[in-house]
């Protein structure tokens, strides 16, 4: 019982933690930059989609498709669709943040919250930290502070 409730105290400080961060990112966007990624699970975004499948389409083919969101405090909500022509991995993860930062480029601020997954396949690992060190692969993006939330 105890460990459950260490579990959501660190969960609660977690969430509050990313509040703050969004919200200094709405009240001051020339110093901070919050933006939240996450996936959507691919059986609900196949098309196409029924919301109670009828019986016709029991066994009809169904085109795979994969969602990628991104929230982006105080500027907008972005969807980045593929039809599982890039395999779905840190590859992809950075391709999307990279076309976030480069759509913003003229105004990007000094500091970036960046909130992921904790899938290390996806998020989180030696390609991902590599814009925090943008001078040792090439990027033509300077952000001066990365911060990594944990969820």
């Amino acid at each position: 019982m105890q460990q459950r409730d260490t579990h959501l105290k660190q969960q609660k400080a977690e969430r509050e933690k990313y509040y703050k961060h969004a919200m200094k990112a709405r009240r001051n966007p020339d110093k901070y930059l919050s933006i939240i990624m996450d996936a959507m699970d691919q059986a609900k975004t196949m098309i196409p989609h029924f919301t109670a499948t009828p019986k016709f389409a029991d066994g009809m083919w169904k085109l795979k498709t994969h969602l990628l969101g991104a929230i982006v405090h105080g500027i907008g909500a972005y969807g980045f669709f593929d039809i599982f022509q890039w395999p779905h991995g840190s590859n992809l993860t950075i391709s999307t943040l990279l076309n976030i930062l480069f759509m913003m480029k003229d105004s990007l601020p000094e500091v970036l919250y960046l909130q992921m997954d904790n899938c290390g396949r996806e998020n989180k690992n030696r390609y991902d930290t590599c814009i925090k060190n943008s001078d040792k692969c090439n990027a033509q993006i300077e952000i001066k502070s990365l911060k990594f939330a944990t969820v």
